[in-house]
């Protein structure tokens, strides 16, 4: 809402400016008007419009989680130690009185709104009327200047008969109706009884109705003596108040009017002013409609356009498993965006191409205490690395060159990548998973290699929960979250683990973390220290879930 009152008004503001400098000077009032409603219209559907600019951006491997909860915690006088309390925010009562103010000024205005028309529908219905030409006269008792709403001219009824009405006004009134005014003037004002608090709509409907005088101006005095008919608007000029919502002969009745009457622009002129507008307005769709999209190098709508890429999609056949035995095949065109993204994610990083690593980089990955092994999508013991030669692997992929938080090696022997990726037969199977936290001692690795059914929290008909609820949870971080010496700054962790049938919680995988190369060891240490949960239940039966957590701290250093 605040990005579409700001962007609306700096629009309305530049064309507005734009008009006062360049148009609203010259004699050019059919253009001038439809420009006025126009900017009006533009300013309000502008902030609806978005012109994608696609940049090149990293491959994204997470996603952020949605922070439901945040735990602060501030640093004490021991170095490292984290202390503090769960922080609830207190109900904001600032939205509700904002929102109360504004509804009632919005219902005032609108029933002033229904009261002016009904004002108009009551004259209409006491008083006498005579179709005149294209409109219909209506003959008041009041002393009162001709004024029009939409085909109706109000006039005095004892000024009509005694025909002391000048022919110059009758013209006036009639180009009013003729020109459909009071449509303009309808529409201004019902922007203005929802934006009231937009002072821009106020210039913006003078600007039209100053604007409509100058065409029944015009109208007047192609057919009559200018000098007379501008000492007739100054004999008129203090006969009786505006009518609210009418065109009113006596609205505005200024220097400039009358400059306007016999001011002349010439064609050309008239077209370099309106050349200029093309610009201006590409100039602010530029500036506020466009919208930098990253673009992963490695995404799949990024690598269609390879045509090796399209020649792997060509043919290949998508089936995805879900629980209960439900099976559906899918080719590429036929997937969702979320089944694309759900496909690429298992599906190796980058470029689909082959690259062989070396043998330094093979026993580099060895290590277990740095990396986990993926190997043809299945989690192995470092060791099993030793066995492989480089020619052995025709592709890989090192999370932890991108990512330092990421320390998972993603290998593909040369059987499975043909198999997989050049035979066209993939398949992502949601009923069987086998985790994806990086922890790594012997007996994790063990149980990556049995299969598991893992539901989502939101499959579940009982949710998991921490003894003492989401506050324990958090009290419980909070007590035992060591701050690591390298964090500088304030922390947002993202980690989701999984809570087993018997509550025990394993395998906890920080997906992101904004400081600290030591904070995700950290936050998994802590959660593999959690006491037991009440599992999670599906149709009365504990079952395994994942559970994501965001936490937020404040580091006072």
């Amino acid at each position: 809402m605040t990005a579409f009152l700001i962007k609306s008004a700096i629009a309305m503001a530049v064309l507005l400016v734009l008009y006062y400098l360049l148009l609203g000077r010259e004699k050019m009032h059919r253009f001038n008007r439809f420009y006025l409603l126009g900017a009006v219209i533009f300013s309000f559907v502008l902030p609806f419009i978005n012109i994608p600019v696609y940049v090149e951006a990293p491959v994204q491997s997470f996603q952020d989680a949605t922070e439901v909860s945040e735990i602060v915690m501030a640093q004490q006088t021991t170095p490292g130690i984290a202390h503090g309390v769960v922080i609830k925010p207190a109900t904001n009562y600032i939205p509700y009185i904002v929102w109360s103010i504004y509804g009632i000024v919005t219902l005032l205005l609108a029933i002033r709104f229904a009261i002016n028309i009904s004002h108009f529908i009551r004259k209409l219905a006491n008083n006498e009327k005579i179709p005149y030409k294209n409109a219909t006269l209506v003959l008041l008792n009041e002393n009162t200047l001709p004024h029009t709403f939409l085909n109706y001219i109000f006039i005095n009824g004892d000024d009509y008969r005694a025909n002391a009405i000048e022919n110059d006004l009758y013209t006036h009134e009639l180009t009013h109706v003729k020109q459909w005014h009071t449509l303009d003037i309808l529409f201004i004002e019902m922007l203005k009884t929802v934006l009231w608090f937009n002072p821009l709509l106020y210039m913006y409907k003078k600007a039209i109705q100053l604007n409509h005088e100058f065409l029944a101006d015009e109208k007047v005095v192609s057919t009559s003596e200018t000098a007379n008919y501008q000492l007739l608007l100054l004999q008129k000029t203090s006969c009786g108040m505006p009518i609210h919502l009418a065109s009113n002969l006596n609205f505005s009745i200024t220097k400039k009017r009358f400059i306007m009457m016999t001011k002349t622009t010439p064609n050309s002129k008239a077209a370099t002013l309106k050349a200029v507008l093309a610009p201006v307005i590409v100039g602010i769709l530029f500036i506020l409609c466009t919208k930098t999209i990253a673009q992963s190098t490695g995404s799949l709508a990024a690598l269609e356009k390879d045509p090796d890429i399209i020649a792997l999609f060509k043919d290949t056949e998508f089936t995805f498993k879900y629980p209960g035995d439900m099976v559906i095949k899918k080719t590429y065109t036929e997937l969702t965006e979320e089944e694309k993204t759900e496909v690429y994610t298992f599906m190796p990083t980058g470029p689909m191409q082959r690259n062989n690593p070396t043998q330094k980089q093979l026993d580099k990955w060895e290590n277990a205490k740095n990396f986990v092994i993926q190997l043809d999508m299945n989690y192995v013991p470092n060791e099993k690395i030793e066995k492989l030669k480089p020619k052995d692997i025709a592709m890989y992929y090192d999370y932890n060159q991108n990512f330092k938080d990421l320390d998972t090696v993603q290998v593909f022997t040369e059987s499975f990548f043909t198999a997989n990726f050049l035979n066209k037969e993939y398949t992502t199977d949601y009923s069987t998973c086998k985790g994806l936290g990086l922890t790594y001692d012997e007996e994790d690795l063990k149980r990556k290699k049995d299969v598991k059914t893992t539901l989502e929290t939101v499959d579940v008909t009982k949710q998991p929960e921490f003894p003492g609820g989401l506050d324990g949870l958090y009290s419980f971080i909070n007590k035992n979250f060591v701050i690591p010496e390298d964090v500088k700054s304030d922390l947002k962790i993202y980690v989701r683990f999984y809570i087993e049938e018997d509550g025990t919680v394993t395998e906890p995988y920080v997906m992101r973390v904004t400081d600290g190369n030591n904070t995700a060891m950290e936050m998994k240490r802590v959660l593999l220290k959690s006491p037991k949960w009440e599992p999670a239940e599906k149709d009365g039966k504990k079952v395994r879930v994942y559970y994501t957590l965001p936490v937020k701290i404040n580091v006072n250093k």
